[in-house]
């Protein structure tokens, strides 16, 4: 009788939050309602025809992306950690439609300058680099000599150099989301078989968002990049279970 109450209260108990499953983090994008795609793309666009202003996004799409991200985890039961990378990855990713339209508009092959990209080595893509580095991508984009070597330009080079990053940092970030909590769990569950039902440990709380204040302005990219200061060693950000409101750096100034 004992045994059968410890398994039915096994049975019975919520899932824990295990390590982020990569293959569910295009969840979001999935979830992500058609009009708040559409609004994405009319953000990403002006943000990257303005120069020298911080890349800003509407309050609206910020919270669609919060509502998909929360759907998502609950779903997949990510731990609380793997949130915020997701929604960064989600945000960036769908960013690259328009970036690589406005590439080409800037006279720049956008599979070129992934390559760029690619050349550096991974152990400084999986981290967030600072804004000097992406000046330096940027240059490398474009040779001395070169007549597409202007202000503008580089601005833009910049803000392509950092989506791919997001990309990357992000996803990596997600990927360990959780491990620590996962490898806290593990002696715990082993043990149970051999304890009574009501000692069985407790399941972490569900992965939840913290509620966000929407602006009535448009929301600075700031928070979605989270770049630490030029000069800056760069490191992964402390996982957040809040979508920020801000992400990034300013704006490259013109060199």
């Amino acid at each position: 009788m004992r045994k059968l109450l410890i398994l039915l209260a096994f049975a019975s108990a919520p899932a824990p939050a295990m390590a982020a499953d990569l293959a569910t983090l295009g969840c979001v994008a999935e979830k992500l309602p058609l009009l708040a795609k559409a609004q994405l793309e009319i953000d990403v666009e002006r943000n990257m025809r303005e120069s020298g202003k911080r890349p800003t996004y509407d309050a609206k799409l910020m919270a669609a992306i919060k509502a998909a991200t929360e759907a998502c985890a609950a779903q997949h039961k990510w731990a609380p950690e793997a949130l915020q990378p997701a929604a960064l990855y989600t945000r960036a990713k769908l960013s690259m439609n328009v970036a690589e339209r406005v590439a080409g508009e800037h006279g720049f092959d956008a599979a070129t300058l992934e390559t760029i990209w690619v050349a550096l080595p991974e152990e400084r893509r999986d981290k967030p680099l600072d804004v000097a580095a992406y000046r330096q991508l940027a240059d490398a984009a474009v040779p001395e000599g070169d007549d597409r070597r202007t202000a503008v330009n580089g601005e833009f080079l910049s803000e392509f150099f950092q989506l791919l990053s997001v990309q990357q940092y992000s996803s990596v970030e997600f990927a360990h989301a959780g491990e620590a909590a996962a490898g806290e769990d593990a002696p715990a569950a082993a043990e149970a078989p051999t304890a009574p039902a009501a000692e069985a440990p407790d399941a972490p709380a569900a992965a939840a968002m913290p509620p966000e204040s929407a602006p009535e302005a448009d929301v600075p990219q700031d928070a979605v990049l989270k770049l630490p200061e030029a000069g800056a060693a760069p490191e992964v950000p402390e996982a957040d279970t809040a979508i920020p409101e801000e992400a990034g750096p300013p704006a490259p100034g013109r060199r």
